[in-house]
Parts: C-alpha cells; sequence; structure tokens
C-alpha cells in the first residue's frame, strides 16, 4: 500500500495525468485517494471518476488483449497467475454458459481478477460483449470507491484494510463454491 503521504503531493502536482497510470495498476485504493483529494478541493471529483474508469477499462482491455493475441505465452507462462491447462479447461466449459457471470466475478473479487480477465480473452469471449459488461462494472465499482473517497477518505488506512478482507473473503468464497461444484459432479 502506498502512503497517502507520498502519493498526494504527486497527484496534486501532476493531477490526471498521474492519476490515469496509477488507477490502471492499483485502481481502488488510488480511487479512494483521489476522490479523498477531490474533496479537499485539490481534484474535481466528476474528473476524477472519469479518469479512474477509463484508467480501468484500460486495464481491462490490456488483460484481455493479452490473452487473446499471446495465448500461447500465457498457456506456457500463466501457471504464475494460476492459469494452468486444466484450469483454461473448466474455464472454457463455465465460461461458454455463462460469459458474464465469469467476467462479473472476475471484476469485482480482488485477488483473481487478472487470471479471469486474462482468461476471458483465452476463450475469446465477443470484444463488444467484453467491453460493454467491464465498462458497466467498472461504472458501478468506481462510483462506489469515489464515494467512498469522497465522503469517508479520511479513513484512508481502515478502507485499505477492508478491501484486503473484502478480497481474502472473495477468493475463500470462490474456493469454497468450486470445491461444491467438483463435490457435487464427482458425487453424481
Amino acid at each position: 500500500m502506498p502512503p497517502l503521504s507520498a502519493l498526494s503531493p504527486l497527484i496534486t502536482s501532476y493531477g490526471y495525468f498521474l492519476l490515469f497510470p496509477l488507477a490502471v495498476v492499483e485502481g481502488p485504493i488510488v480511487t479512494v485517494i483521489a476522490a479523498l483529494l477531490a474533496s479537499q478541493g485539490y481534484l474535481n471529483v466528476f474528473f476524477v471518476y472519469l479518469t479512474v474508469v477509463a484508467a480501468d477499462l484500460a486495464g481491462d482491455l490490456l488483460f484481455y488483449s493479452l490473452g487473446r493475441w499471446n495465448a500461447s505465452l500465457v498457456r506456457r507462462h500463466g501457471h504464475w497467475i494460476g492459469l494452468t491447462e486444466e484450469r483454461l479447461a473448466k474455464a472454457d466449459v463455465y465460461h461458454s454458459k455463462h460469459r458474464r457471470k465469469f467476467l462479473v466475478f472476475s471484476k469485482t473479487v480482488h485477488g483473481i481478477g487478472v487470471a479471469g480477465l486474462v482468461t476471458a480473452g483465452i476463450l475469446k469471449m465477443p470484444y463488444w460483449k467484453y467491453f460493454r459488461t467491464c465498462l458497466w462494472v467498472s461504472l458501478v465499482q468506481c462510483a462506489v470507491f469515489t464515494l467512498i473517497g469522497y465522503f469517508l477518505g479520511g479513513a484512508y488506512a481502515t478502507v485499505h484494510t477492508y478491501l484486503n478482507v473484502l478480497a481474502a473473503f472473495g477468493v475463500v468464497a470462490a474456493v469454497l463454491v468450486a470445491a461444491g461444484v467438483f463435490i457435487y459432479k464427482k458425487s453424481q
């Protein structure tokens, strides 16, 4: 977690030009910080929101492109982010039936998002369906984090802690659901 004291002067000095790449890399907490700065009058909250939505979409498209046009590279080295051939085969079966659910789940559960977005590219999810789904999720997520930062931004460290707890809970829930589905399928 970057310290607020280090990011605040950078963002206030360089504004939205620095906010964009920071939000691509670490969107939620950077959004909270930028919205906090907007609440203090250093930035415009509307432009903060637009910038972080654009940054979130840019990151999503980057990961999709990585999977779509570098599938062989990802298949060779994907194990570093949890993409094995077995998981890709299972994801393909689920993905073919539940594309939007798969993508929304990948974007909202922090900690597994990158793997899900790259997988959508590998599985060649139609681009416009991918983009529209990512856009809607980004609009909602960025609005939530902007509101949190604007109204509760002073609680920066607490928000970061809750995001980590939420991410851990999401990963545990995903593992439990996957285990339940696996056990159910094996029992039949």
